[in-house]
């Protein structure tokens, strides 16, 4: 891994001069891909011009003129196809100015959870005339990608104005969340209609069966009274069963002419149902999609909220998410990393009982399904640490790293229990062969680096010469985007 971040920029600049001015969807992939590129080399202030003018550009193009726009899928007309998947589905886009309209461009979404990451492959869309809207909102409904709006946000973070980026968040929350209100509707909508028409059907089902039931009795009483009638009655009985015969063919007659009509009535019935299955299962891929992007959108505010110090933001935001529902069953899912992340936060504000708890929740769901034994140990470390216990924290941080030398967090972790015990050697010994054995992974940890200089400089007066080699050691698998100052080296 070369971490050629600079390279990358450059590719998809080059790559959106020669892409083709109709191909949106990957113009914008490329858009979303270059800036995270001089994000993560730190060219902020770059990032904020050309993403201000790329919304400039996005703000001028009327969303009408826009391919592959098209109603909601509560507004959708059976005859336009729905997304089949939550992946295709994820391509919608928010339109900043308001959500009343949503629309569609080719591409769908990062898999992972990350605003950063460009979309991925594209796939084809019907286009449909878009509906009318009211004068106010007809000049400033335009089409913003997610991820371009996230970054769009961002800029103010670029700038030092934490709080303008808090609030552009914000208002990107709440347009989910009232996407993912409308979508619910329309899934609610959709079952209760789904329900009723199979009630009908079953209802008349049993109708039938019971009118069998009810023809069998009286055939079966016709005959009785034939067989009780006698010689007197035999001849009486030939006109009736004359008279029988005759209705028994009118009857055979009409009743010929009735599966015919009732299977042209039952063929648009069918084709009906298919639409309306296909409608719910893309209203539930929406609603998975917005929802999913509210909880991205959640994670990312309670980020901010830990790094400006402000804990009990933060914990309003995360507590909603720790049981979410997941559809299309809609039923409660106990999240273990959302309650480890909340017992965290509590950590850091002082809060150690209700810290416990949270941890107390992840251990019990890993004592009913036998995983997330490294997440519990974790946890059990981390709450030891900040109760002062640092011998069982040093104890749950080995069994860690004996189980998954890989974890290199466990293993930074430990160094620092390590040092609190005054076990400067055994720390160092312990980041210096992580950072052996994987070292492209390790030597993009600034935190990691940071660690091991200052114990460099806690072991000996002569630390420069340590530092001095471990910074050749990280020039070699760093690449672009390190800040040097993590190091800790002189300026002289």
């Amino acid at each position: 891994m070369s971490n050629s971040w600079r390279a990358l920029a450059k590719m998809s600049r080059d790559r959106i001069v020669a892409s083709d001015p109709e191909d949106l969807g990957r113009i914008l992939d490329l858009w979303s891909l270059r800036l995270a590129s001089l994000a993560r080399l730190r060219l902020t202030n770059q990032a904020s011009a050309e993403c201000t003018n790329l919304f400039a550009v996005l703000n001028a193009v009327p969303s009408t003129s826009v391919p592959g726009a098209f109603p909601s899928s509560g507004s959708l007309p059976a005859s336009i196809p729905h997304p089949s998947s939550p992946a295709n589905a994820a391509s919608l886009l928010l339109s900043p100015a308001g959500l009343s309209r949503p629309t569609q461009l080719p591409g769908t979404p990062p898999a992972q959870p990350s605003a950063l990451s460009p979309a991925s492959s594209a796939f084809p869309l019907p286009s449909a005339p878009a509906p009318a809207h009211p004068a106010g909102n007809a000049a400033n409904d335009v089409i913003h990608p997610f991820e371009l709006t996230v970054f769009h946000a961002r800029v103010h973070y670029w700038a030092g104005d934490t709080l303008g980026y808090v609030d552009a968040l914000s208002g990107i929350l709440g347009r989910c969340k009232a996407r993912a209100r409308e979508e619910g509707s329309v899934v609610m909508q959709r079952r209760r209609m789904k329900a009723e028409t199979s009630g009908g059907r079953e209802g008349r089902e049993e109708m039938k069966a019971e009118d069998e039931v009810d023809e069998e009795g009286e055939e079966d009483g016709g005959e009785e009274g034939v067989e009780g009638g006698g010689e007197e009655g035999e001849e009486d009985g030939g006109e009736e069963e004359e008279g029988e015969e005759e209705d028994s063919l009118s009857e055979g007659e009409a009743n010929a002419e009735t599966p015919a009509e009732s299977d042209t009535d039952e063929e648009p019935s069918e084709q009906e149902e298919v639409e309306e299955d296909e409608i719910l299962v893309a209203a539930e891929a929406n609603l998975s999609m917005w929802l999913e992007r509210a909880a991205r959108l959640c994670l990312i505010l309670a980020s901010q909220m830990v790094e400006m110090k402000d804990y009990q933001a933060a914990i309003n935001l995360l507590i909603p998410l720790c049981t979410h529902r997941a559809p299309p069953a809609f039923s409660p899912t106990p999240s273990t990393a959302l309650h480890s992340a909340l017992g965290r936060v509590y950590l850091l504000s002082g809060n150690l009982s209700k810290a416990a708890e949270h941890f107390e929740v992840v251990a019990s769901f890993a004592r009913k399904t036998g995983d997330e034994k490294e997440t519990v140990t974790m946890n059990t470390a981390l709450l030891s640490v900040a109760s002062g216990d640092w011998t069982q924290a040093e104890e749950a941080l080995t069994e860690v790293v004996t189980k998954e030398p890989g974890n290199y967090a466990a293993v930074n972790n430990l160094a620092v229990a390590l040092l609190s015990q005054g076990k400067v050697k055994e720390g160092i010994a312990h980041l210096e062969s992580a950072l052996n054995a994987s070292p492209s992974s390790v030597a993009v940890a600034e935190p990691f680096l940071f660690n091991l200089s200052t114990l460099y400089e806690l072991r000996s007066a002569t630390a420069i010469d340590s530092k001095r080699e471990l910074l050749i050691e990280v020039a070699k698998w760093n690449g672009d985007g390190l800040k040097t100052t993590c190091l800790k080296m002189p300026a002289n």
